[in-house]
Order: structure tokens, then sequence, then C-alpha cells
């Protein structure tokens, strides 16, 4: 078997079913999908028994974190490569069939990913969430996540490949490698940092992309920003060298304009604020994707980057906060 679809779900039936029902257009004969529903989901186990597909298997397992449940893939699944979704995700029809040629050809490649895009049925507001990550002002290291890449066959790295789209030889990965399990998000970022310092061959294909459905409000997508302020605390305190110094922005920057407020210098705070907004703005008319919702892509490009900076930071700070309360 050359090929495994590992996907884990945690309750979103809507999602899963037309995730299941895109796989199943994509999915050689020789390939598995392994279905992990993390935790009690009863209408999601019902749907699987109903599914019964011959290339599909699931288990169940008591609610754990995310990694450990991906981390079951290594021992469970059957095909020398293991391809990751998200439950959430559209794949296109060529994807594994693309995967697969790719290793073949190339016998020395480890790890490979590419982009997950915003699928073009959304609704404008989950657009211009997608759009604005791909914002090099909003998003500076990440944005390459959101967007299909312009040079083919780039080296993937914690700042363009993302867990919802990443494929791997599964023989090949050692178990010290495996997805910590102490990271509450960022696991492939640590994953794909660590195959960047052992020199393992890992690269970016744009062939290797997928629709990526966008979170269907401000707070939900606020909220997953923040997870990933948080994540990207735990990832630096475990390993600092792998933080570079644009993923320390975000919450400096709060603290310094709390700092302005304390002090009462709001003039200066002012003038930041102004070129704030005049580099984001400049930072929108450069983004394809944002330039292509119109308008509505620039007006909303201003309110959502300062989100992102806010929510990011404000994560990053709450998880140097858990550390302190945790060692007292």
């Amino acid at each position: 078997m050359n090929l495994s679809v590992h996907i884990v779900s945690c309750g979103r039936l809507v999602y899963l079913e037309a995730c299941c029902k895109s796989v199943i257009t994509a999915l050689p004969k020789s390939a598995e999908v392994l279905i992990v529903v993390n935790g009690d989901y009863p209408e999601v186990i019902q749907f699987l028994k109903n599914f019964n597909h011959p290339q599909f298997r699931w288990i169940q397992i008591p609610s754990e974190s995310l990694s450990s449940a991906r981390n079951r893939a290594f021992e469970l699944c059957r095909g020398k490569i293991v391809y990751f979704l998200d439950d959430d995700v559209i794949v296109p029809t060529h994807i594994f069939k693309s995967a697969i040629e790719l290793f073949e050809k190339d016998p020395d490649l480890i790890v490979a990913g590419g982009a997950n895009l915003t699928p073009p049925e959304s609704p404008l507001i989950e657009k211009c969430f997608g759009a604005v990550m791909t914002s090099f002002f909003a998003a500076p290291m990440i944005r390459h996540r959101y967007c299909l890449p312009k040079k083919n066959f780039q080296i993937a790295t914690q700042h363009n490949v993302i867990f919802c789209n990443l494929a791997c030889r599964r023989d090949l990965i050692p178990k010290d490698l495996y997805f910590l399990e102490e990271l509450s998000s960022n696991q492939e970022n640590f994953f794909l940092y660590l195959i960047g310092q052992l020199k393992i061959k890992a690269v970016l294909s744009s062939d290797l992309y997928v629709f990526h459905y966008r979170r269907k409000n401000i707070f939900s997508f606020a909220k997953q920003v923040c997870s990933y302020g948080f994540g990207r605390f735990q990832q630096t305190w475990k390993c600092w060298q792998s933080c570079h110094p644009l993923y320390l922005v975000p919450p400096l920057a709060l603290i310094s304009f709390v700092a302005l407020i304390i002090t009462g210098r709001y003039q200066v705070m002012l003038v930041l604020l102004a070129i704030y907004g005049f580099l984001s703005l400049a930072a929108a008319l450069c983004s394809d994707s944002i330039r292509e919702l119109g308008t509505w892509g620039i007006v909303s490009a201003l309110p959502l980057t300062a989100m992102v900076h806010l929510t990011y930071g404000l994560g990053w700070l709450n998880g140097l906060w858990s550390k302190f309360k945790a060692s007292e």
C-alpha cells in the first residue's frame, strides 16, 4: 500500500462529510483512509458506520490531544506515505496521485506539504479571514501557507507548511521526531523545525494544495489566532532557537502600547497607530488575495490585521502567564 490518509475528527460532522466525499474522488485504489474519532461524538460514529466504504476504516478513542491522536498514524496506518488532513478540508482530485509521484521520483524526500486555500464558495467574511493571512504585515512569517507558492519545490519549513496538508514517509520518521504532545498547537511547526535542523529533505509543492474552511465568525477566528500565539510561546519555551524574532513583535508591541497608555504618552501612541495603519493598508494593497475581494477586502484588512496582532500577542502572553502560574 502506497498511501494512507489520516484524519482526526473532533465532532465537526458537516465538515467531515464534505471532506470524506472529496477524498473518495481523489483516492487511488491502493490507498486507505484512517479516521480517528477523538472523543465521544455519536453523530460522527453513526455517519462512519453508515459510510461503509471499503478503503475507509475508523477508530474511536478517548479524548486526547491532537498531537497524540495524530501520532497514532505512525503506528496504525499501513501506507508507506501518510498524508495528514484536517477534517475541515476539501482536496482536489489530483492531490494524492501527485503526492505519490513526488515521493516515488525522489527517494531522499521525507516530508512534503503545500498551501491551504480558502474555498471559492466561502462567504465573504471567511474569504476576508483567509485573505488577511496572506498579508506580509498581518502574518509576515506564515503568509505563504495561505496562497500557492510562486516557486515550486521550495524547502518546506515551519513557516510555509501547515498540519492540515502534510505528508511524510511514515517508516522514516523516528519516534523522537513524532509530534510533541505537550504543545497545544504548533506541533507541525516544531516538527518541521527539527526536520530542518537534521537536514532531512522536505519540500513545498504547488501541486499539494487543499481548500480549508475558515472560521465562521470574528470570535472563532480570534480564538484560533490566540491559540496560535499560545502555541508559539510553548514552542519558544521548549526551544527558543526555533523562534524567529518577528514572532515576538505582537506581544512586545502590546506591552509597549499598554505602557504608553499608563504613562499618558498619547501623542506617541497616535503617531505609532498612524504608521501602523499606513503599513497595514500598504500590505493589503500588495496582497493579491485581498485585492481580489475588492473594496471589502481592503476595508476589512486594517481591523482584521489589528485583531490578528492583538489576539496573537494576547495568546503569547497568556502562555507566559500560564507558565508563571504553573511555577508558583
